[in-house]
């Protein structure tokens, strides 16, 4: 019994400081510091233990009050000055093997999903200093990138057998969520050493100063400026004790991202005349899937008379596709090669409200075929040129997109943007933040492959939730906005 008294993990009285911080020693040399703010705790593991301490684990939770009630949020790091105490304190644990991995997750194929994990487990051990230089790792979005965390080249991971075992399929619903994971351990992370590096210069970051919903919200791809506004207007609007409100914050910023790009140009009929809609950009962004949910939409739920021009004459797929489509809403189409033939097809459908063009999808680096889409269009004397961009595509092809393909229109008061594969997209801010600095409207919002429920019209609100969607709802923000 003795032995077993010495072998306990011994604990000394917690050593409170300012603002409630305060620092635990144990018996394996490990401090653990407690704060308010992720920022104050770092400084207080800087002050104590010096700039080469090393980080074992942090985590948030809340301490005081009764049954719950009146408890406050703090932040508490486990640290050690000594790397070699670092090394036998940090939880490692072995990683699994892929057959073992595959059998974990069978049970839950035919299940519901679980639950998205918001708050990773431990962090490695990570040096201060070191971290402040160091980029963020790139957070894993292929199902080979996961599959690749169970390398067979690892000992460990490899199984004990001497009969070959034909590798069983990865279940995809296993992967997603080890995406998830790993997103979010990649947020905690941001948050991190972005609190390091403010308390380093004596500043609180746009994201630190938003807490989770801001590493969220950096984490959809929203480009620092738009963050650090959001953050000013959070600070000027609220008092402290409404920052310490998740729900008070989350309503701030809903109105606020609302607000972050225009909305409206939706396709309306010219009063004794036809409008003329062209469709254009880039390659694999869905317009001719989204001509179609427009076409069904206008005829079958606004009872306008819709006709059809198709100019995409490159895939004939993309031709055959709209024709069916065409046959089934009972809509006119016409095939065009060129702008030549463009004008006489125009002609035809005199008699239609609405005539929607689709056009081959180009390039943005291949100035002569926009060049020909540019006569096209003028061809056509398009009253709206509405360029499709994929809400997945990040912000230097977007970036790249808008600048090409907005020359295409002879007016710029007549461009507008549809935002399709919003379903698909984990980095949508990113978009959004280009077209922010366009200044056209987003006319549409596009959100699966149904025809023709999958678009709706862009509203801010609508905005707002996308972009808000990729916050957990119980993002606790007490103390995190200073």
């Amino acid at each position: 019994m003795a032995d077993n008294a010495a072998k306990t993990k011994r604990t000394t009285p917690a050593a409170r400081g300012p603002s409630g911080r305060s620092a635990v020693d144990d018996a394996q040399g490990l401090r653990t510091f407690r704060a308010s703010t992720m920022a104050e705790a770092l400084s207080e593991v800087k002050k104590t233990l010096g700039s080469d301490a090393v980080i074992l684990r942090t985590r948030s939770t809340k301490v005081g009050g009764v049954l719950g009630v009146g408890a406050r949020a703090v932040v508490e790091i486990t640290a050690s000055a000594d790397p070699a105490v670092a090394a036998v304190a940090s939880p490692r644990r072995p990683r699994p093997t892929r057959q073992a991995a595959d059998a974990a997750a069978a049970p839950a194929r035919n299940a519901a999903p679980p639950p998205r994990t918001e708050v990773p487990e431990p962090v490695d051990t990570v040096e201060l200093r070191s971290a402040e230089r160091r980029a963020m790792p790139p957070a894993i979005t292929r199902p080979s990138a996961a599959r690749a965390l169970l390398s067979k080249d690892d000992p460990i991971a490899t199984p004990v057998s001497s009969t070959p075992v034909s590798p069983a399929p990865v279940d995809q619903r296993a992967v997603r969520q080890l995406e998830d994971e790993m997103r979010a351990m990649r947020s905690m992370m941001t948050e991190v050493l972005e609190a390091s590096r403010s308390a380093a210069s004596g500043a609180v970051s746009p994201i630190a100063r938003l807490g989770p919903i801001g590493g969220a919200l950096a984490d959809s791809g929203l480009p620092e400026t738009v963050l650090g506004e959001l953050s000013r207007t959070v600070d000027a609007e609220l008092s402290r004790a409404e920052k310490a409100d998740d729900q008070i914050v989350r309503a701030v910023l809903a109105r606020l991202l609302g607000d972050l790009v225009t909305t409206g140009g939706t396709i309306e009929p010219k009063r004794g005349a036809t409008r003329v809609i062209a469709m254009v950009g880039p390659t694999g962004v869905g317009k001719t899937t989204t001509i179609a949910k427009l076409a069904a939409d206008l005829k079958l739920r606004r009872g306008l008379r819709v006709g059809l021009i198709t100019a995409d004459t490159y895939r004939i797929a993309a031709v055959e596709q709209l024709r069916t489509y065409a046959g089934i809403i009972g809509l006119p189409l016409r095939v065009v090669l060129g702008a030549d033939e463009l004008a006489s097809a125009r002609a035809a459908l005199e008699d239609r409200d609405v005539i929607l063009v689709d056009t081959a999808g180009r390039s943005p680096r291949d100035a002569s075929k926009l060049a020909a889409l540019k006569e096209l269009v003028a061809a056509a004397r398009a009253d709206e040129v509405h360029l499709v961009l994929s809400s997945s595509m990040g912000a230097s092809a977007a970036a790249r997109a808008v600048e090409r393909f907005a020359a295409v229109a002879d007016d710029r008061e007549t461009l507008r943007v549809i935002l399709s594969k919003v379903d698909e997209a984990d980095e949508i801010g990113a978009v959004l933040g280009v077209v922010r600095t366009v200044g056209a409207p987003v006319s549409y919002l596009t959100t699966g492959q149904e025809v023709p429920d999958d678009i709706e019209p862009a509203s801010g609100a609508r905005i707002a939730e996308v972009l808000l969607g990729t916050v957990p709802e119980t993002a606790d923000a007490a103390g995190a906005i200073a």
